[in-house]
């Protein structure tokens, strides 16, 4: 706990109660997180392409790939959980 109170002191951890995104009609989003597996060798070259393209995170990235993903091959209603985040 003191590790933790001296990292938030320092301005390295957030403090405070968090911000939670909101949908247009002013509900929260709730997220569930899917861990994935990716070659270990792969994750750099995977990061150095989604901040080449501007976005924000891995999340992010992996989020818009899969609107795309989906998008193409016409599957619109499922595509569109992930085009929000766009």
């Amino acid at each position: 706990m003191i590790w933790r109170v001296q990292q938030a002191e320092k301005g390295r951890i957030p403090t405070g109660s968090r911000r939670r995104k909101l949908r247009p009609d002013g509900e929260p989003i709730a997220h569930k997180v899917l861990p994935i597996r990716v070659p270990a060798d792969a994750v750099p070259t995977l990061d150095e392409a989604w901040k080449r393209r501007g976005i924000a995170n891995r999340s992010q990235f992996i989020r818009r790939a899969a609107h795309e993903f989906l998008e193409k091959p016409g599957e619109t209603e499922a595509a569109a959980v992930f085009a929000a985040d766009e």
